[in-house]
């Protein structure tokens, strides 16, 4: 065949089809979505990770908001002991490119478990105490080593043991705990809020059983114990013994900003804080919003709009952080209400606590195989399995 028929035969193949006069070009086909297959955690600081997407002819990928660059269907990095963030997109023929999709993966030991946990809180001498609701059991937590010791809860869906060592009750369904600086502990499980002194023994109070599940607790400086329920928050003066409400009409619902707190609506929260100056703070749920009852005029405000809080802590430099269930990450909230991400990708996030150093621990759920991260410094790690 003579060299100008080879040239048209060429032309008429990798043409590219043009649209008939009167009609609009398609756009580019996009390559599908890549899916990502690799470790999750692993000892290995060169994990392999393979991609694969229907159309694509070529990959982009990175690690933790660096900038993509050109990788094949395999590819592997050395990367550090933490947590990273792999992102990869697909491009097709024509140069169009897919949305992206991302991978985590922690580099290190393995990491520590639990069965559908809840709220977490610190010890005066920096354990972790960890609320396994799935085991109906509360676990303290060495959170450098991973050590772990049963603290209150038999694994059985009771309430028992009253007068007796914590670690032999019955808490059954348990959801709040919060370390006091008395060296109480208080924590609820099922209808009641149930104390353990500093000697492990565990007793309900008389005036602490509630007519709906107690739910997440928090203690303030002058031996103050607070409990919400589903549509109340109650406060209990710890050295005299009494109890009453102090926020909510037994209502769900979510007016009243503005007055009183206990002409206020709240709706299922899920966790509360003292402010530095003492302002109560509620994770209130199920109206996406974090408000504040003045420790003064105990009038109720919104602070910030929240989708889904639910994890509610206050962070060494007096801002709010919370995290949120659906969104996989947490927020830090400053004094005028501006919020930014401070960690995101973490499954389903729910209690959130710092340390006495100032390091965020966020515990994931609703999974038989929870884990408990730590961010400091904008490094991500993992509490270690011993």
């Amino acid at each position: 065949m003579h060299l100008p028929v080879l040239l048209a035969a060429a032309a008429a193949i990798i043409a590219v089809p043009q649209a008939a006069p009167g009609t609009t070009a398609r756009p580019p086909q996009r390559p599908a979505p890549p899916t990502i297959s690799g470790p999750e955690e692993t000892s290995k600081a060169k994990p392999v990770f393979r991609f694969r997407s229907r159309g694509a002819v070529g990959f982009r990928c990175s690690f933790d908001a660096t900038p993509l660059h050109r990788c094949g269907s395999r590819y592997s990095q050395r990367l550090g002991s933490a947590r990273h963030i792999l992102r990869v997109v697909a491009v097709g023929l024509s140069g169009a490119r897919s949305p992206a999709r991302f991978h985590v993966v922690v580099i290190g030991p393995p990491s520590l478990r639990f069965v559908h946990p809840a709220l977490i809180a610190f010890e005066p001498g920096g354990t972790l105490l960890v609320v396994e609701s799935g085991l109906h059991r509360v676990m303290r937590v060495d959170p450098a080593t991973g050590a772990t010791t049963r603290f209150a809860g038999t694994g059985r869906e009771e309430s028992t043991g009253d007068g007796g060592p914590a670690s032999a009750a019955g808490v059954g369904r348990p959801f709040g705990v919060a370390a006091c600086p008395s060296g109480d502990v208080y924590l609820t499980n099922e209808h009641r809020l149930r104390r353990v002194d500093s000697s492990g023994r565990i007793s309900t109070s008389t005036v602490a059983e509630f007519g709906s599940d107690a739910g997440p607790v928090t203690c303030d400086a002058n031996g103050n114990v607070f409990v919400a329920t589903h549509a109340q928050v109650f406060r209990f003066d710890t050295t005299g013994g009494r109890g009453e409400p102090c926020a909510g009409t037994g209502e769900q619902g979510g007016g009243g900003d503005g007055g009183p707190a206990l002409s206020a609506q709240i709706d299922t929260p899920h966790s509360l804080a003292i402010a530095p100056g003492g302002a109560l703070l509620i994770a209130d749920t199920l109206n996406n919003r974090v408000r504040r009852i003045d420790a003064v005029t105990h009038v109720i405000t919104t602070v910030s709009r929240v989708d889904e809080v639910f994890g509610l802590a206050i962070g060494p430099d007096g801002a709010t952080y919370v995290s949120q269930y659906r969104a996989n990450r947490v927020r830090r909230i400053a004094p005028s209400g501006a919020a930014t991400t401070v960690v995101d990708r973490v499954h389903h996030p729910l209690g959130i606590a710092f340390d006495a150093a100032g390091t965020l621990y966020v515990v994931e759920g609703d999974s038989p195989r929870s884990r408990i991260w730590r961010v400091r410094n904008g490094v991500v790690t993992i509490v270690p399995r011993p």
